[in-house]
């Protein structure tokens, strides 16, 4: 007996379809909240899809200190949004996406501004921080989540949630 594979339902295919764009979409808000908190350029749309594949070719995720991104084998913490969200100050944040894949806030504290994203899986995760990364940045990096902001912040809320932080390649 042969198992042909069979199409995913069109359900199925319009959530993956939505979570490809939600991805997209998280990592345009991403971009656009670097350029707003002065932590990167402004580059064209057309410059930007380039530039982000010579720094991940080059640049796969720094950590804090000029080393390199955590092995597989560094187990991270997993956090949920709520947790994140009251972590770091915000707990009534709003998301700003909501989708099957990536879920992302933005909020600014007393102390500065946050945005956070949640992921279903890893992979998602580490694909939106190798393209957010070729544009600078800090990162609060766990298993499933991130948050962006200032490093002395980004330390702050390490201690309460723990995780790795990672900084973007910043030159050129």
């Amino acid at each position: 007996m042969t198992l042909t594979p069979r199409p995913p339902s069109p359900a199925r295919a319009r959530r993956r379809v939505t979570g490809l764009l939600a991805v997209s979409a998280g990592a345009a808000v991403l971009g656009a909240c670097l350029v707003s908190c002065g932590n990167a350029p402004t580059p064209t749309a057309k410059a930007a899809a380039p530039v982000a594949a010579h720094h991940q070719a080059h640049h796969q995720g720094h950590v804090a200190g000029g080393g390199t991104q955590p092995s597989a084998t560094v187990k991270l913490p997993r956090r949920s949004m709520k947790k994140l969200k009251a972590s770091a100050g915000c707990p009534k944040a709003r998301l700003q996406i909501d989708a099957d894949e990536l879920k992302q806030t933005a909020c600014q504290t007393k102390r500065g501004r946050y945005t956070i994203a949640t992921f279903a899986a890893d992979k998602g995760k580490r694909d939106w921080l190798d393209y957010a990364q070729a544009y600078g940045g800090t990162y609060l990096v766990g298993d499933r989540w991130t948050v962006v902001a200032e490093p002395a912040l980004l330390e702050g809320l390490r201690k309460k949630v723990g995780g790795k932080i990672e900084t973007g390649a910043r030159h050129h």
